[in-house]
């Protein structure tokens, strides 16, 4: 049965005519969101075992086949897996993740979780304070008395182990297009507030309808716009925005501004 399912997904996966079909296609067969955050993890640890042995998929109740926890992560970072710089798609020679890849839209989507984790979780100070908080959990007489030869070397072993990351993230995140800011990251603002979008060098797209302004396959959407110059609010209005250079795009910025027009008085009685 589970040689069935395998054979059925990958005929799907390696179908150039169905694969990327949006209702039979591979996202009917993978939880797509699962299998971009362990990419994220194998990539930002340059995992050893990642996709290799170290491996644990199993099927949701919805059919689809999910990947996780996050597990065995002893040959990884900064002393066991090299210089913070370089392969940036780790294990890329390993079961579908070229094929995955090699869908724009697949793509796409692992670079927007790639800078919404590093504007929560991922983000320098974030994983500062995670190895900080697993430090103080297991107490330095804790690691001593598991073979940590000094408190010197533990405390300079986190040292490095947080300086490796923090490069490692920085380095990744040279390698994509920065998303666009704007002046204010949505919320109340008065009735004909100007919206300002800033970013790199390229071509800042935005909606105003709640719509991607990347279409699927990587086009411009239809109801984007090319940002010129800051343009005013007079309604409730969600605003997305992508920088686009060449045929690359940034991740997504998105915010949505409240007017006078949603704010409502509230009696309390």
């Amino acid at each position: 049965a589970i040689e069935d399912w395998f054979r059925r997904f990958e005929d799907v996966l390696y179908s150039d005519a169905l694969w990327r079909d949006p209702a039979r296609g591979y996202r009917a067969w993978i939880a797509e969101p699962d299998w971009i955050d362990y990419f994220v993890m194998n990539v930002l640890t340059r995992n050893g075992d990642g996709l290799l042995i170290s491996i644990f998929p199993w099927k949701g109740d919805d059919g689809r086949l999910r990947i996780g926890p996050a597990w065995d992560y002893n040959w990884n970072a900064y002393y066991i897996s090299g210089a913070a710089a370089g392969s940036l798609l780790h294990r890329s020679e390993r079961l579908w993740y070229a094929r995955l890849f090699a869908d724009p839209d697949f793509l796409q989507r692992y670079i927007d979780r790639w800078w919404e984790l590093r504007r929560g979780p991922l983000a320098n100070d974030a994983m500062d304070a995670i190895i900080d908080r697993q430090a103080a959990e297991i107490t330095l007489e804790k690691s001593l008395l598991n073979g940590m030869p000094s408190v010197a070397e533990w405390t300079n072993r986190l040292g490095q182990m947080k300086t490796w990351l923090r490069t490692r993230a920085d380095w990744i995140d040279g390698n994509y297009l920065r998303p666009p800011t704007f002046n204010q990251d949505g919320g109340p603002v008065p009735d004909g507030f100007l919206v300002m979008v800033t970013a790199g060098p390229g071509t800042v797209y935005y909606t105003t309808d709640g719509a991607d302004p990347r279409a699927s396959g990587g086009a411009v959407a239809s109801s984007a716009r090319a940002f010129e110059t800051p343009f005013p609010l007079s309604a409730p209005t969600p605003v997305l925005a992508r920088l686009k250079n060449g045929t690359n795009w940034s991740g997504l910025a998105s915010a949505v501004f409240h007017t006078s027009q949603d704010l409502r008085p509230l009696a309390v009685t």
